[in-house]
């Protein structure tokens, strides 16, 4: 028998079981990256029906880093606008910064397009039905289980685990677990969460990732235990992305950043912007000689 979910709780959240990157649903985040100037078109897609459709403005006379939207909540296509006059319903983002687009409420299947507008239509953007380098897909998996993960690009699969919770575990205020996706399949073989636990997919090769659930855990049922989850859709803070450009300082100055770093969040947001810049050989260097030291104090007596 199904728990009913106390009011205002997004009762999606717990009867969803899967996630795909090319037809978003609750569980499901996508973050994707600007590093050029210019006007833009986003356009939504529900199915093969035209939902809705933005402009989005980028230029470094922009200060707000980051454009959140809820695909659910995106208004009839009526007319498509045809160019960033800035006179009309538009947002604004600096260079570099990015779009964080995710699935409200509802029972999902969207998907994103982002053009050029006017001189510089000749390259799409952004495309959620083949992530490409630099791009992000989180999901927040709730029901516990196992989970079939595949890369639908290249048939790359891995596995997922989701813990039985213990009542203990406060795991939606845990760090989120990140695996990378490359030309050679996932980073990891096997990963195991708590409940309500993120995890995220830094893109390095083209992708589109698709979670299943396998086998719930029979324990379960049909039970799903709300959590502070159930009040949000599982969006990405900014911060956790891009809190920092290292292409803007010296080595010196990277490296002495990373004596700041007190977290795997802020690591890993780190190492994301880190593969945009300049300096990557002086962090992967400091990087390595932090591991060195660790292992030389684990081995001390």
């Amino acid at each position: 028998m199904t728990t009913a979910t106390a009011p205002g709780l997004n009762r999606y959240l717990f009867t969803e079981t899967g996630a795909d990157s090319a037809a978003l649903n609750v569980l499901g985040t996508l973050v994707h990256r600007f590093p050029d100037e210019g006007d833009y078109l986003i356009r939504v897609r529900r199915g093969d029906e035209l939902v809705g459709s933005r402009l989005l403005a980028v230029s470094d006379d922009y200060h707000t880093i980051q454009a959140t939207y809820d695909l659910a909540s995106f208004d009839d296509a009526g007319d498509e606008p045809d160019g960033c006059s800035c006179e009309g319903d538009f947002d604004c983002i600096r260079e570099d910064g990015v779009a964080v687009f995710h699935v409200g409420t509802g029972p999902g299947g969207y998907s994103v397009t982002v053009d050029p507008v006017g001189e510089r239509r000749e390259r799409r953007e952004f495309d959620s039905d083949e992530l490409v380098e630099d791009d992000l897909f989180s999901v927040l998996l709730l029901r516990p289980g196992r989970y079939a993960v595949r890369n639908e690009v290249d048939g790359a699969e891995m596995a997922v685990t989701v813990r039985y919770p213990d009542g203990r575990t406060d795991a939606a205020r845990q760090d989120a677990e990140l695996v990378t996706v490359d030309d050679d399949g996932f980073d990891a073989e096997a990963v195991e969460l708590d409940p309500a636990r993120g995890l995220s997919f830094l893109i390095e090769d083209p992708a589109r990732i698709v979670v299943e659930l396998d086998a719930a855990d029979e324990r379960a049922g049909d039970r799903v235990a709300p959590t502070g989850a159930g009040r949000r859709s599982p969006t990405l803070t900014v911060g956790s992305v891009v809190p920092f450009e290292p292409a803007d300082h010296t080595a010196g100055e990277v490296e002495a950043r990373l004596e700041d770093v007190g977290s795997a969040s802020n690591l890993r947001a780190l190492l994301v912007a880190e593969r945009r810049g300049e300096n990557r050989r002086a962090v992967v260097s400091v990087l390595r000689e932090k591991l060195r030291d660790v292992a030389r104090r684990t081995r001390s007596p």
